[in-house]
């Protein structure tokens, strides 16, 4: 994590801020009447799709004259092209700089919310779900409504965000900042894990991988498993470590990425525009706005999450990956075969 700057260098930061919000601000006051906004998973168009500031909601309020919350406000980004958006990023990161460091702080404060990280990486065909999970007035249903409010526009808006993270990566690797080893690595050593045959895994997730631990035994309701280790470099984009609830939805209460998904972490690697999703972790070490070496720890594993709470359901990562280049994921015969041959 990096310092904090000195009061100096803070009003130098503060004014420079100012300065770029403007311009950006100005930018999308141009483009507004011009521009209409980028089409929504499906056919229908995200202004069709979703009322107007849905993706706002998601990402937070926004503050006038704060470059935290203009820079990559998703209502702004959905109308500039991906040029602009890359651009919006670099000046964003500049402006940031100015002491010479991006810090953890300054780039979470700019981050969507996770409502907005999980609707961008879940599959179109989880749609449907996360609709009928969003319906009713309890914790659980209360928890999905902001996902699937962020659903529409979401491949749109999240390819715009993504051209402005690789733009602030940029401008950080020509700080110096440090690229890490190179190569993916595993999430779980060998001796620690067990996967699915590819035969048995027809009975499970489609666009996922449970990875099991060994020699992890149950300890009560609650179970602490190994280490889980990031399999790639990266930004962590959303991160939660305060689920509360027990086995099925009537006993959720609150927090989590998700009521199902329990405590966890999303990774965004700029280098190759993936997202590496991690659920059911007992505890989690890192923070939205951090980054990330491949292998660097990033908590360790449990069994949080309505299902994984179930007796016999526990002691292991969900795992998915989302290659936003493409606007798909992985289905599980790739996340298996992409696993074991770390």
């Amino acid at each position: 994590m990096n310092p904090s700057p000195a009061p100096e260098a803070a009003d130098r930061r503060a004014f420079a801020l100012v300065l770029v919000s403007c311009l950006l601000l100005l930018i999308e006051g141009a483009l507004v009447l011009s521009a209409a906004s980028p089409g929504s998973r499906g056919t229908r168009s995200a202004a069709a799709a979703a009322p107007a500031g849905r993706d706002r909601a998601a990402a937070g309020p926004v503050s006038a004259g704060r470059l935290e919350t203009a820079a990559l406000d998703l209502d702004a980004l959905r109308r500039l092209s991906l040029e602009e958006a890359a651009e919006a990023g670099r000046a964003w990161a500049r402006a940031a700089a100015a002491d010479g460091l991006i810090s953890e702080r300054e780039l979470a404060a700019v981050l969507p919310s996770p409502a907005f990280i999980l609707a961008r990486t879940s599959p179109d065909e989880y749609a449907d779900d996360i609709r009928l999970s969003a319906e009713g007035a309890g914790a659980f249903a209360r928890a999905y409504g902001p996902i699937d409010e962020a659903m529409p526009g979401s491949n749109a808006a999240g390819a715009r965000l993504e051209a402005a993270l690789g733009s602030i990566h940029e401008v950080r690797v020509s700080l110096g900042a440090a690229p890490g080893p190179a190569g993916l690595r595993a999430p779980l050593p060998r001796g620690q894990r067990w996967i699915a045959s590819a035969e048995d895994l027809k009975k499970t997730h489609r666009h996922a991988l449970d990875i099991f631990f060994v020699g992890e035994g149950e300890r009560g309701s609650v179970e602490k498993g190994p280490l889980i280790r990031s399999m790639s470099p990266g930004v962590v984009v959303a991160a939660a470590d305060d689920w509360v609830g027990g086995e099925g939805a009537a006993k959720y209460r609150r927090g989590g990425l998700t009521p199902r998904a329990g405590n966890g972490a999303v990774v965004y690697d700029p280098g190759t525009r993936r997202y590496y999703t991690y659920f059911h972790m007992h505890d989690v070490s890192v923070r939205p706005g951090q980054w990330v070496d491949a292998g660097e720890v990033l908590g360790r594993g449990g069994n949080t999450g309505t299902n994984a709470r179930k007796r016999g359901h526990g002691g292991h990562l969900h795992l998915e990956i989302y290659e936003a280049s493409e606007d798909r994921a992985l289905d599980c015969w790739e996340l298996r075969d992409l696993v074991l041959s770390l």
